[in-house]
């Protein structure tokens, strides 16, 4: 969440999150494991949608036929519902007319979502870490479930994660 983050992420202009590597994540003409290594792409798709809360629906329907059959279908999808959400309340996009990008970058074993909101609406802090908070648990389920995530600061967020083999 651009206005809620996790204590450990830096939303350094060049990346944030657990990212092994300096900078953002593998660009999706060329998808590599973060830490190295390449796999060959089996699917890369887009979809553009209004910034508004009925969007988390749609890049959740997106996700799930992109990744169906796979082990960890359910993580992959619940990551893009949480940057989605992220996008309409605490970055531009949120805002009337705003827009939002969901991108998936599939091979036979992994996924590299983004997700490209309109920009921060102010400087990002830090949630309340609270067990009874109402919010602020985004960041957080994405870092438990995604190996590498991040920013680049600037309305790109994304995660890279092991889909546990080919789809069925």
């Amino acid at each position: 969440m651009q206005g809620s983050t996790h204590p450990k992420q830096d939303l350094r202009p060049q990346g944030g999150g657990r990212d092994c590597r300096s900078g953002g994540p593998p660009g999706p003409a060329s998808p590599a494991h973060p830490c190295g290594g390449r796999a060959a792409i089996v699917t890369a798709s887009a979809i553009s949608l209004p910034g508004c809360p009925e969007s988390a629906a749609a890049a959740r329907d997106f996700t799930a036929k992109a990744v169906a059959g796979f082990p960890a279908a359910a993580d992959a999808v619940l990551c893009v519902d949480e940057l989605v959400a992220n996008a309409v309340l605490h970055s531009c996009s949120g805002l009337p007319g705003g827009t939002l990008e969901v991108r998936l970058t599939i091979t036979a074993t992994s996924v590299l979502a983004e997700v490209l909101d309109e920009g921060p609406l102010g400087i990002p802090a830090v949630a309340s870490r609270d067990t009874f908070a109402d919010r602020g648990r985004g960041l957080v389920l994405v870092e438990a479930l995604a190996p590498a995530w991040g920013s680049d600061g600037n309305g790109l967020w994304w995660f890279w994660m092991p889909l546990g083999g080919d789809s069925r």
